[in-house]
């Protein structure tokens, strides 16, 4: 199965680094800014590169811009907050993993946020944080920084009283915990599975649904364990970008990827039971079919033999054997007497083992 962020867009071979490929699909960005100290906030929305506020020495600047979709304006953005070339570069490339890339003024850090919305999509946020200003850009509208934005609008909020590195912090925070809604939905998936392959037979959805399943818990796997280098590379950062309450925060982010990939390394090992738990079924219910076949073979073995020996036609004048029970009048249901008796004792012995009860009580 093929997922949208396995999609990347091909690359011309020896296309010089530090080139702006525009995916023509792309939608147009949308640039907004919230300013910000512990006093005052100020929010302008669906503005021009041009109108983006000066970065302030005693504010934080947040732009956040939605969209990849025009050359001129992701151009104009990177040449005002000196982003250097390689960076978006891969700003634009969205197939990039989870990482860190330290410059000389800023950081820009790769993230990938999860959504599902029918099925998996994780969207690539690039975040650039500089002196005094947080920059971010997402590929569409649509994110989980709405808590954040709210937060913001108190005035004694802890990102109203802290720097741009504690900004930073939040939006990566909101990322990682973005992921705990979409594992519980695959856990609430999985054990519905299993309830349905423990009740009956399954059918041909509920396999169908579990490989889906698998496929998506391998891929948010990837997205998972680099989000946890990522934070890693972030508290191994010794910049002055990112300061120590900040930085202490970023830990309990790091505990979070632990546990998330905790429960991913879970949901995979579930995926592996069902599917065994699957084929024990079918391999359960095979047997069973095949018991019951094999018995009904065995029963009619001796009722087959001893129908092909009365049916030899053998005569006393041409045999030295002597049969009377082909000139008897009572042969022929003394023959169907002993065909049922010999299938009835079968049926017995065969209970007595406990074949038919066992197949009767599975």
């Amino acid at each position: 199965m093929k997922h949208r962020h396995d999609r990347q867009r091909p690359v011309r071979p020896g296309t010089a680094p530090g080139t702006i490929s525009i995916d023509k699909d792309a939608p147009r960005p949308v640039i907004e800014v919230i300013q910000f100290d512990h006093e005052s906030l100020r929010r302008l929305q669906n503005i021009s590169p041009d109108a983006i506020p000066q970065v302030a020495d005693d504010s934080v600047t947040w732009i956040d811009i939605i969209g990849l979709g025009d050359k001129k304006v992701i151009q104009q953005v990177a040449e005002r907050f000196d982003i250097h070339s390689l960076a978006m570069e891969d700003v634009v490339n969205t197939h990039q993993r989870p990482k860190l890339e330290a410059f000389d003024d800023h950081l820009y850090i790769v993230l990938q946020m999860p959504s599902r919305n029918g099925s998996l999509e994780l969207e690539q946020i690039s975040l650039f944080v500089g002196k005094n200003y947080v920059l971010t850009w997402q590929e569409r509208t649509g994110d989980c920084f709405d808590p954040i934005r709210e937060r913001l609008v108190l005035p004694k909020g802890m990102i109203r009283t802290h720097g741009n590195d504690f900004l930073a912090y939040a939006l990566i925070d909101a990322i990682v915990d973005a992921y705990f809604p979409l594992l519980n939905q695959y856990s609430d998936a999985l054990d519905e599975i299993e309830d349905q392959l423990t009740v009956a037979l399954p059918q041909q959805p509920v396999i169908q649904r579990l490989h889906h399943l698998r496929s998506e818990i391998r891929t948010v796997r990837r997205a998972v364990w680099s989000h946890r280098d990522l934070l890693a590379s972030i508290l191994t950062y010794d910049g002055d970008l990112i300061g120590r309450d900040a930085r202490l925060h970023l830990r309990d982010v790091a505990d979070h990827t632990l546990r998330l990939v905790e429960m991913m390394e879970i949901s995979r090992d579930s995926c592996s039971d069902l599917q065994d738990l699957y084929l024990s079924t079918v391999s359960l219910k095979m047997n069973e079919v095949m018991k019951v076949l094999t018995i009904i073979a065995t029963i009619f073995m001796p009722l087959g033999f001893i129908a092909g020996l009365y049916g030899m036609n053998f005569s006393r004048e041409v045999s030295p054997w002597n049969m009377p029970e082909t000139h008897w009048y009572y042969g022929y249901p003394m023959a169907l007497a002993i065909m049922i008796g010999v299938a009835v004792g079968m049926l017995c012995y065969f209970r007595r083992l406990g074949w038919i009860g066992q197949s009767a009580s599975n």
